[in-house]
C-alpha cells in the first residue's frame, strides 16, 4: 500500500509538474501573441503617420509650385508694363518732332531712327504677348492640375488623420490589456444557453 502510496504520490507531483509548465508554456504562448498583435498595430500605426508625412511633403510641394507660377507672372507683368512705357515715350518723342513746324534734317534721321526703334519694340511687344499667352494657358493648365492635386491631398490627409486615431485608440486599448494582462472570454449563460 505504501507505494502505491508513493506511486500515487510521484504521479501527482509529474502531472503537476506537466499542468505547471504547460501553463508557463501556454502564458508564454499567449504574451508572444499579444506581442506580435501590439507591433502589428504599431507598425500600421507608423505607416499612417509615415503617408500622413509624405502626404504634407507634397502638398507642401504643390504649393511652393503655385507660388511660384504666381510670382513668374508678376514678373512677365512688370516687364510688360516696362516695354510699353518705352513705347509711349518713343511714341511721344517721335510726335514731338511730326508736330513742328519746321523740321531739320538732324530730326528727320532721329525720327527715322526712333520709328525704327518703335517698330522693333511694338514687334518685340507682340512676340512677349505671344509667349504670355501660351504661358498664361499653361499656368491655367498647372493651376487646375495643382488645385486638384491639393484637394486630393487634403482628402487624403483627413484619411488618414481619421485612420490615425483609430490606431492610436487600439494602441491605448492594446497596450491597456498587455499592462494589466486582462485575457477576455466568453462566459456562457446557463439560464439562456447563449454565449455573451
Amino acid at each position: 500500500m505504501k507505494q502505491f502510496s508513493l506511486r500515487s504520490h510521484n504521479t501527482v507531483i509529474l502531472l503537476l509538474t506537466v499542468i505547471f509548465i504547460s501553463t508557463w508554456i501556454y502564458f508564454l504562448l499567449e504574451q508572444n501573441s499579444r506581442r506580435k498583435k501590439m507591433n502589428e498595430v504599431v507598425d500600421q500605426y507608423q505607416n499612417a503617420v509615415n503617408r500622413k508625412r509624405e502626404l504634407n511633403k507634397n502638398f507642401d510641394a504643390s504649393l511652393a509650385k503655385l507660388d511660384s507660377l504666381t510670382g513668374t507672372t508678376h514678373l512677365a507683368d512688370i516687364d510688360l508694363a516696362n516695354t510699353a512705357a518705352e513705347i509711349k515715350e518713343l511714341k511721344n518723342e517721335i510726335t514731338s518732332v511730326l508736330n513742328a513746324e519746321r523740321i531739320s534734317e538732324k530730326q528727320i534721321q532721329l525720327a527715322n531712327v526712333q520709328i525704327a526703334k518703335l517698330n522693333d519694340k511694338i514687334l518685340s511687344l507682340k512676340q512677349q504677348l505671344a509667349g504670355l499667352i501660351i504661358e498664361h494657358y499653361n499656368l491655367v493648365a498647372s493651376k487646375d492640375s495643382l488645385v486638384k492635386e491639393r484637394d486630393d491631398y487634403k482628402k487624403l490627409k483627413e484619411i488618414l488623420e481619421e485612420e490615425t486615431v483609430q490606431l492610436s485608440q487600439k494602441i491605448k486599448i492594446a497596450s491597456t490589456l498587455n499592462a494589466s494582462d486582462i485575457t477576455i472570454t466568453a462566459i456562457k449563460n446557463v439560464k439562456n444557453d447563449k454565449t455573451t
